[in-house]
């Protein structure tokens, strides 16, 4: 993810990276070495930038990527690596992103589409592919992320979430799956919300359900994700991050893989 996860924040790194053009002053301190130093101890990986910026800021979004130093070295540079946009237009990005809360629809969808199936085709049926000898561990700021990256096969104990202060959290393995807890989540607050509008309405209270059911699914989101946090990093100059990452994707390495080395790891 880019926005909140390389930036600092979703709206105002946004705004300062694509408009402003200030790179370092919203960007994560570390997030450059630490992707840089991630391929030098493992090779076999590719990185991929997945996010809900429309696609007509393409060319915006590439320059900073490409741009962005931090401690002022090449070291200090992002990675290169393929970049997905939302194909929709600003309007219907902001409706997603801040009405419906479903943008993990298109995230699972085009990872699906765009990454996965072209692997296992190309391996060949028959050959054990999935999605998680493709993808093996992803990072974001939100729990639509979250679903996404869970909903394409990444094994839940490799997806990261950093918040605003930079803090990482690693999500432990649990028996139920994330997105069906959310799913759940969101049945009964559907419900209860039908039952207060009835009230509402007998009452002849005027409501905006829109709004207040998008605020009732944030905070039980909110809620789902707490259940389900494991090991907490200070951020990406936390050397322990660097260090439970790579354990997980030697481990990962050690098991057949269907795919050829070189091509079997994309973040």
């Amino acid at each position: 993810d880019i926005d909140g996860t390389i930036t600092k924040s979703n709206a105002r790194g946004a705004l300062a990276t694509m408009v402003l053009e200030q790179y370092c002053d919203y960007a994560h301190d570390g997030v450059c070495s630490f992707f840089q130093e991630l391929l030098q101890q493992q090779d076999n990986l590719r990185i991929l930038y997945l996010t809900s910026r429309p696609l007509q800021y393409a060319q915006m979004t590439r320059r900073f990527l490409n741009i962005l130093v931090q401690d002022g070295t090449d070291n200090a540079r992002l990675p290169r690596g393929p970049l997905f946009l939302h194909s929709g237009n600003l309007a219907t990005v902001l409706f997603s992103e801040l009405i419906t809360k479903d943008m993990h629809l298109y995230k699972s969808d085009t990872l699906f589409r765009q990454v996965v199936l072209p692997f296992v085709a190309a391996a060949g049926t028959g050959s054990g592919s999935s999605s998680n000898s493709v993808l093996c561990g992803g990072f974001g700021n939100s729990l639509t992320d979250v679903v996404a990256y869970e909903m394409v096969g990444i094994p839940r104990d490799c997806i990261y979430m950093i918040d605003k202060k930079s803090r990482i959290t690693c999500l432990d393995k649990r028996d139920e799956a994330l997105v069906k807890t959310v799913q759940h989540d969101l049945h009964e607050v559907k419900i209860q919300q039908a039952l207060q509008d009835e009230v509402n309405d007998a009452n002849g209270h005027d409501s905006n359900k829109t709004m207040r059911n998008s605020a009732a699914q944030q905070r039980l989101r909110r809620s789902s994700i707490k259940k389900m946090i494991g090991s907490t990093y200070s951020g990406y100059h936390d050397p322990a991050l660097l260090k439970s990452l790579v354990s997980k994707l030697e481990m990962k390495a050690t098991r057949p893989a269907p795919l050829p080395r070189s091509n079997t790891c994309i973040f």
